[in-house]
């Protein structure tokens, strides 16, 4: 009964008392019908309810009895464990006499007792002999732990005080908490053992290491694995798990090196095939990030022997791909890394799934994909967040807020890269401080405020990771670049090629020299462009072009000017949708990728009459001008869409028209002519 309840039927009954706030029916019946005592230590309601619960428990069957005392010790009950502890038969008929005597309830299938009378059971349970306590509680651990109900195992334990149990247990839900986030509930159960005392096994250690390590305290877990590794008094498993934490905390670190030796000494340790594996793969996360020139021949070799019906291992291959690539220059698996994405749900290691989501977003941040960048952005944050992986969290930030600016968001955009800033020194993570300098920059340079990117004092970078190095130098050189200090921005971007191969830091040394040269005014400028482009178009890192050009609006004619590349211009500008960008600047990309649409008015006046299979003659009539008139006019459109003869003219616009209404009939408007081709009469041109 509710307390609400208890004191309804007491309401007239001068045992009336707060101090039974809920209780078994029966008993509180039984005491609005007593009488009011007199007796010493009867005064009391409880007193009085304990009394009765006495009468009335020491009347049950005694087998039912002693059942019921045991299923109250426990921290949940349902059917299953009342067989799993008192024996098929014998659970099974306790809990249909304690349902038909009402001392049981069953509710969502699990078997409740009201409180106080489960209380009273489980003291008078405690009192019992301390054989019949063990087994049962042997029995109900042994149970707890095969259904996997850790928080009904852990309070057994605590409860009655399991203390060799504790161990092992931990050892059991270690890697399930990690998984869903549970680190708050992994570190109670540590502080538990602290209080009680223990010494401090392994496996407690390695658990809280591990929580640790998520919650982006990486000193703290490094301190405590070299600790352990002290020691060494440990079987090879437990060292390789420490040594796997150790080198995690270690790259968290910036501590890549380390990380490198602790993933090389936990392969020789690994007992099984898979444990190698992922050492081997941890060794290639730290090569990748030191730019070793190995780091694609072991890639090489562990794609090559991927598990296609392992999810966890395939998302992995797409990330190392994209890692690798980046430390190299180049992003060449982003088609395979879209159907990684696929796959990244059925993967529960968190740190796997983290850093999988942070390098696929960022490669389509980087290639202006930026939609899909800033969705992919917010599915690492829902993910990161929900499940304590706190080192990712200024990458998640980070890559949104490129995302956001990609898609002119700009306040939202800067809203990120300070929460970025935020994680990262909360963390104390360096490298993440020194990417968002970088990011910021860039951010700055599209709101164009050169001046107060230039402004932000630069990060440390003496230590930094090369391709950090790299891409901080590279971004400052661009705002240097922009603000005309082109001495000072050359010898930045130049440092920043010679320190690193890395992805951005190229791409940025590209997009200063096509800058200085456009601002010198220098014969090499539209050089500098061509490969600015072709070289962004090939590593996948477009979003450096759109940044140049966002900052410096001359630099966008300059693109757009050269024959070679003017097409993947145009691509860009569609992908950032930037178009109108453009035409506010007075520039009409469809005017550089469409010859026709480089024609004045006379000239397409001149074009369509032509197309007509009208004479000089009949044009100058007609628009009322001299054949003179229309020969020039008719040379300057020869010279503007390549053509060289009048019949080559009507046989491009017969096609066009051609195109033109089949799609229209087809209901096809892709610009496909359906089935039946004409061919193209491009080629007559010649003639």
């Amino acid at each position: 009964m509710t307390a609400d309840e208890v004191d309804g039927v007491l309401r007239f009954s001068s045992n009336r008392s707060q101090s039974i706030d809920e209780g078994w029916p029966a008993l509180v019946s039984l005491a609005a019908m007593l009488p009011d005592s007199k007796a010493p230590g009867m005064r009391s309601a409880r007193v009085q309810y304990e009394v009765l619960a006495d009468e009335l428990v020491a009347a049950l069957d005694p087998g039912v009895r002693d059942a019921l005392m045991m299923l109250a010790s426990l921290p949940s009950v349902d059917r299953e464990m009342a067989e799993a502890v008192l024996g098929a038969k014998r659970g099974r008929e306790a809990c249909r006499a304690a349902l038909e005597l009402g001392l049981l309830d069953e509710r969502g299938g699990f078997l409740e007792f009201a409180k106080p009378l489960a209380d009273h059971l489980e003291g008078t349970f405690r009192l019992a002999s301390r054989r019949d306590v063990t087994t049962v509680t042997k029995r109900a651990l042994e149970s707890y732990r095969r259904r996997r109900q850790w928080d009904q195992a852990f309070e057994l334990v605590r409860r009655h005080e399991l203390d060799d149990d504790l161990a092992g247990l931990v050892l059991e839900a270690v890697d399930e908490f990690l998984s869903c986030g549970r680190l708050s509930t992994l570190l109670s159960w540590v502080h538990f053992a602290r209080s009680r005392r223990l010494h401090p096994h392994p496996v407690l250690l390695i658990a809280e290491m591990e929580a640790q390590l998520r919650l982006g305290r990486h000193a703290t877990a490094l301190t405590t694995a070299q600790s352990l590794l002290t020691d060494g008094a440990h079987g090879s498993d437990v060292l390789y798990r420490v040594r796997m934490v150790a080198a995690r905390a270690a790259h968290a670190g910036n501590l890549d090196e380390e990380a490198l030796e602790h993933y090389r000494t936990a392969r020789t340790l690994a007992s099984t095939s898979a444990k190698e594996r992922d050492a081997r793969w941890g060794e290639l996360m730290c090569m990748s990030a030191l730019e070793h020139p190995d780091a694609p021949l072991l890639l090489e070799e562990l794609a090559g022997s991927v598990d296609i019906s392992d999810p966890r291992d395939q998302v992995r291959t797409a990330e190392r791909h994209l890692s690798v690539g980046f430390r190299l220059g180049y992003v060449k698996r982003l088609s395979d890394s879209r159907r990684a994405a696929e796959l990244v749900d059925s993967v529960d290691d968190p740190f796997v799934r983290g850093s999988f989501l942070t390098m696929h977003a960022w490669a389509l941040a980087l290639g202006a994909y930026y939609e899909e960048a800033l969705s992919t952005a917010e599915k690492l944050l829902k993910h990161t967040i929900e499940l304590r992986v706190d080192p990712v969290l200024p990458y998640a930030y980070l890559t949104q807020a490129v995302a956001l600016a990609g898609l002119d968001f700009h306040d939202r955009a800067h809203r990120s890269i300070d929460l970025a800033d935020l994680a990262a020194r909360r963390i104390n993570d360096e490298n993440g401080v020194q990417s968002v300098y970088a990011v910021r920059v860039r951010l700055l340079l599209q709101d164009r405020a050169a001046s107060e990117g230039c402004a932000i004092e630069p990060p440390d970078v003496s230590t930094a990771l090369p391709s950090v190095k790299g891409e901080v130098l590279a971004s400052r050189g661009l705002a240097l670049a922009t603000l005309g200090r082109l001495d000072e921005a050359t010898d930045l971007a130049d440092e920043a090629g010679r320190t690193t191969t890395g992805i951005e830091a190229q791409a940025l040394r590209m997009a200063v020299a096509a800058v200085c040269s456009l601002k010198e005014r220098r014969d090499d400028v539209f050089g500098r462009c061509d490969a600015l482009i072709e070289h962004v178009f090939a590593a996948g890192a477009v979003d450096i072009a759109v940044t140049a050009y966002r900052s410096n609006p001359e630099l966008l004619g300059a693109l757009l000017a050269s024959g070679r590349t003017r097409d993947k211009v145009a691509y860009l500008l569609k992908r950032a949708g930037d178009e109108d960008r453009a035409a506010a600047a007075g520039i009409l990309p469809s005017a550089f990728v469409d010859p026709a649409a480089s024609l004045s008015e006379r000239e397409r006046e001149v074009y369509a009459l032509v197309c007509e299979g009208l004479s000089n003659a009949q044009i100058a009539k007609l628009l009322f001008i001299s054949p003179s008139t229309v020969k020039v006019h008719v040379h300057h459109m020869f010279d503007k869409l390549g053509i060289r003869s009048r019949t080559a003219l009507a046989l491009n616009a017969a096609y066009d028209r051609y195109a033109t209404s089949t799609a229209a009939s087809t209901g096809d408007d892709s610009g496909s002519v359906g089935s039946t081709m004409i061919p193209n009469p491009g080629p007559l041109a010649d003639r």
